[in-house]
């Protein structure tokens, strides 16, 4: 879809939203700051309506890092965006593994039971 917008400085300033990245990995189309590629969604990782996304995002500044993006979106509440460098993003995924197995065997340790699957 085409659409034109008006400005003191450019009279008439012609838009692609539809226009593919030149950034070959970015899923953005159109003009966009910030490039970014969608890995996944987790439905239902947040209050139970809501949403985790897991992303890579770059500004479009020469020699940005590419960063992982976390996104937390719900009906209820704002939406939050958090950008790590890598190796911040590998401390997280680290303690998040460690959280479910140590979440796990106190589940079996207090209700006799294997821990629940998902």
């Amino acid at each position: 879809m085409l659409t034109t917008t008006a400005s003191p400085a450019r009279p008439e300033t012609v838009l692609d939203h539809d226009i593919a990245c030149p950034i070959g990995w970015c899923d953005e189309t159109g003009p966009h700051p910030t490039h970014r590629q969608y890995l996944y969604t987790v439905p239902g990782a947040v209050r139970e309506d809501g949403h985790l996304g897991v992303n890579l995002v770059q500004r479009d500044r020469p020699g940005e890092p590419i960063r992982v993006e976390l996104t937390s979106t719900t009906a209820r509440s704002d939406d939050l965006a958090l950008k790590l460098n890598t190796t911040r993003a590998t401390d997280i995924a680290q303690a998040l593994t460690a959280a479910v197995t140590k979440a796990a065997r106190l589940h079996s340790a207090t209700s006799g039971q294997e821990p629940p699957v998902g």
